[in-house]
């Protein structure tokens, strides 16, 4: 079963894990707390999981995950979170490029609605995403909505500005390599088996 953290939108990520071929049954959105998310992945409790900063830096410091692509940012420019993957997530055949076309999916999704506004795709998006968080739908019309990549690229410069922060700081101890850290092979395959966002 995939296990995830805060994928966004997480209702339409799991409609296109269902046309995919994956059923509900094999999909389990869970909280996971982010500083737990670290022996989460290490366990493989959980397959793939969002967390923010300084605890990304930490994950990717102690190697038990790896970056499967960009998730949002709200200044451009800077990117404020990604997808990790743990080991165990490989070990499930082409589940992680079906895994990564739902999300290129749901991510072209989201862009359709809140970049090229898209009208019909903006009320559905705002359905989900208040159904989801229980605001009223309303607040997402005066909202700024954070960028989604859709082509599931990541900002490994702003990745790199973010850790020296930390490593300035002492949250962590040095700086890791992030070109070893950050694997786009499988956005890669999922845009090709798609096609290019337009």
């Amino acid at each position: 079963a995939i296990s995830a953290l805060n994928i966004t939108p997480e209702v339409t990520l799991a409609t296109y894990l269902k046309q995919g071929g994956l059923t509900i049954k094999d999909i389990k959105l869970v909280t996971v707390a982010h500083p737990d998310m670290l022996l989460a992945l290490k366990n493989g409790s959980i397959d793939v999981g969002l967390p923010i900063e300084p605890s990304l830096s930490r994950i990717l410091e102690a190697g038990v995950a790896t970056v499967l692509t960009y998730s949002d940012k709200v200044t451009p420019g800077h990117q404020t979170a990604v997808v990790l993957y743990g080991e165990k997530f490989l070990q499930q055949g082409n589940v992680p490029v079906r895994f990564m076309k739902a999300y290129l999916q749901g991510a072209r999704f989201y862009n359709d609605a809140f970049v090229k506004k898209d009208s019909a795709k903006r009320a559905e998006a705002i359905a989900i995403l208040a159904a989801a968080t229980k605001l009223d739908a309303k607040l997402f019309e005066t909202m700024v909505m954070p960028g989604i990549d859709p082509s599931g690229k990541v900002n490994i410069q702003s990745l790199n500005e973010i850790q020296d922060y930390f490593v300035k700081k002492g949250a962590q101890p040095k700086a890791i390599d992030m070109t070893k850290a950050v694997d786009l092979s499988f956005a890669a395959e999922a845009e090709r088996q798609l096609g290019a966002y337009k």
